[in-house]
């Protein structure tokens, strides 16, 4: 499904389908089942196209053992972006039409200039109303303390409106900075999130290949303990044994 007006398919083209989108197909696949429709954000950035980031798919094309060691972990979703890159579509439009990660909303609207900003957000909202997850994929995570809204983040007030913790969970992309270390990082964006949604719970998978990220979980009050549950078992399963992903508690 197409975003709203002013959708661009060639923007961020140069991540698709790289080691960083296979690793939050995983944590889509591991926490939503039949039970939880998905609703995926993409924060699509203009301004970022241009550079040299996203070249990571090395991954699709190793042999033996060290294909084995990413590929067991999901193998659908695998050969799909394998299908994917050999085919050259480097757009993310890609997976919508192959239905790579299970999700029912694609919202693809490139984030706008920030006197649009609160608008966007509100028709990407209403937009992922009937879903139980919705995943939220800035560049860089969450903006910093004191910082504004910046086409490479989301803001506490935007996760505010993708999350309700009466029915809705919460995915939010974080990528790793300088200062500190990444368990640090983690934990301080984790307590920013409990914080500001009043949340009951956050916990994170960290992915540990490529650039150092992770995947920030705020369960509804219905999901409580189900995504907890899910993400042990993720962690648990192939990407864990592997080395792929850890679970960063409370």
């Amino acid at each position: 499904m197409l975003g709203g007006a002013g959708y661009d398919p060639s923007v961020q083209n140069r991540y698709v389908p790289d080691l960083g989108d296979y690793s939050k197909f995983g944590v889509i696949r591991a926490l939503a089942r039949d039970d939880l429709a998905v609703g995926l954000v993409w924060y699509l950035n203009p301004d970022e196209e241009a550079n040299n980031d996203g070249r990571h798919r090395a991954y699709l094309h190793r042999q033996g053992a060290q294909r084995d060691a990413f590929r067991d972990c999901l193998p659908g979703v695998y050969d799909a972006l394998r299908r994917i890159d050999l085919a050259g579509e480097r757009h993310v439009g890609a997976y919508r039409r192959r239905g790579v990660a299970g999700v029912r909303v694609w919202v693809e609207e490139p984030v706008p200039p920030a006197d649009a900003r609160t608008a966007w957000a509100e028709r990407g909202r209403r937009r992922v109303e009937g879903c139980g997850l919705v995943v939220i994929d800035p560049d860089n995570g969450l903006a910093p303390e004191g910082a504004g809204p910046t086409p490479k983040h989301a803001t506490l007030d935007e996760c505010a409106m993708w999350f309700d913790r009466r029915r809705r969970s919460l995915v939010v992309y974080q990528h790793a900075h300088r200062r500190g270390t990444v368990e640090q990082q983690i934990r301080a964006a984790m307590q920013r999130l409990r914080d500001a949604l009043k949340a009951d719970e956050v916990l994170a998978l960290r992915f540990h290949r490529g650039t150092s990220r992770s995947y920030l979980v705020v369960p509804a009050e219905p999901h409580l303990g189900l995504l907890r549950r899910r993400a042990e078992a993720m962690v648990a399963g192939p990407w864990g044994r592997h080395g792929h992903f850890s679970l960063v508690g409370p």
